[in-house]
């Protein structure tokens, strides 16, 4: 099977909250679930309903190990710290998993992904490298 990524994967368990775009205004509408891997184009985690492809989604990525430096997110020396991204994604996966009880959600990035400060930041700087870059 060929992959079709253009962004390497990372397996870490960051917590989420996801949610339809665009929000009417209530934070009830978001709902917690956590990152089974996450890449520069997109993220895959696990609903326990199904979210239509196709469907755009906000989500709310907590990135526990990183901050804020700048414009910069680094890694935290202590491991402590935890940046708020915001994105918007659209649905590109909706599968049930009959042994877990839960939907397995992918979903790709539209456009910029932000910062708590509502700055631009690209998630391949956490994520990896290109696969080009390999």
């Amino acid at each position: 099977m060929t992959e079709l990524r253009r962004f390497l994967r990372l397996d870490k368990d960051y917590r989420v909250e996801y949610g339809p775009f665009p929000l009417r205004g209530r934070d009830d509408e978001l709902k917690p679930s956590l990152i089974k891997n996450i890449g520069g184009g997109g993220l895959m985690f696990h609903s326990a309903e199904p979210i239509p492809v196709g469907r755009q989604i906000i989500l709310k990525i907590h990135l526990t190990g990183w901050r804020q430096d700048g414009d910069e997110i680094v890694e935290s020396e202590t491991g402590d710290a935890e940046v708020l991204l915001t994105a918007i994604a659209e649905v590109n996966r909706s599968e049930f998993n009959p042994d877990g009880g839960y939907y397995t959600i992918g979903a790709e990035f539209l456009g910029r992904v932000l910062t708590a400060g509502l700055k631009p930041f690209e998630v391949e700087k956490i994520s990896g490298r290109k696969d080009q870059d390999l």
